[in-house]
């Protein structure tokens, strides 16, 4: 039995119904269909946008002071590691009468996952 081998590139760009689907979670068509076949390979995948997307339903962070509880409210966008800090900073600046301090460090969890872990510290305004 011979083998074909057959590449195919997916783009979630070019999704069924873009305006009503989502980049991860959505359905693709191959055009023309590809038949015959028992077995398919990932060769490579790529993510070129990796962000913390912040909406209206996680920009909420919560936190307490000495007793006294604050909401800070993130501002709604997309944010990497660097503008997340700052962004967090602000808020958390803003409505309480602290000075925070935050910083990340990147933790190794496998040869495929990574995970930053978020440190915040303060001290009160004079």
């Amino acid at each position: 039995m011979s083998q074909r081998t057959h590449t195919l590139l997916i783009d979630s760009r070019d999704r069924v119904n873009p305006s009503l689907t989502n980049t991860n979670d959505c359905r693709l068509y191959v055009k023309p269909a590809i038949t015959g076949f028992t077995k398919v390979e990932l060769l490579s995948f790529s993510m070129p946008l990796t962000s913390y997307n912040v909406d209206s339903t996680n920009n909420q962070v919560y936190f307490n002071v000495g007793g006294s509880d604050y909401t800070a409210s993130i501002t709604e966008g997309s944010y990497n590691v660097c503008t997340l800090k700052a962004e967090l900073k602000r808020t958390m600046d803003l409505v309480s009468s602290e000075n925070f301090d935050i910083w990340y460090f990147f933790l190794h969890m496998g040869n495929q996952h990574k995970q930053y872990r978020c440190c915040i510290t303060w001290f009160h305004k004079r």
